[in-house]
């Protein structure tokens, strides 16, 4: 059986099921980055809170862009505190909002002044 080929049709719960086997390394027929475009918002920010709790360790680029504008506000603000080192800021920064950049670049500069 390939689960690949499975994937758009698998129902929340077995998503769960197969996202928890490929973390426990007992999946390797398909990736957490295969995955991912297959879940819920709800299975995305569990997978980034289980990540930013260092829980669990993967790719969080694959997840990028599946986020919601807060927490990847969230992610970049705990990168630029040290609090998150395997992902780089670039990385971040295509995903940011317009207006939360801005944010940021005023809260930059007044910081100078």
């Amino acid at each position: 059986m390939k689960v690949k080929k499975m994937l758009p049709y698998l129902d929340d719960e077995s998503l769960e099921k197969l996202v928890n086997l490929i973390l426990e390394g007992k999946e390797n027929d398909v990736s957490l980055n295969e995955v991912i475009p297959f879940l819920e918002e709800e299975s995305i920010n569990e997978l980034y809170n289980r990540y930013i709790n260092k829980e669990i360790t993967f790719d969080m680029s694959s997840l990028l862009p599946f986020l919601e504008d807060e927490i990847i506000k969230d992610l970049y603000q705990k990168i630029i505190a040290g609090e998150v080192e395997d992902i780089k800021e670039e990385e971040v920064l295509p995903y940011l909002d317009d207006d939360v950049i801005k944010e940021l670049f005023n809260e930059y500069v007044a910081s100078k002044m």
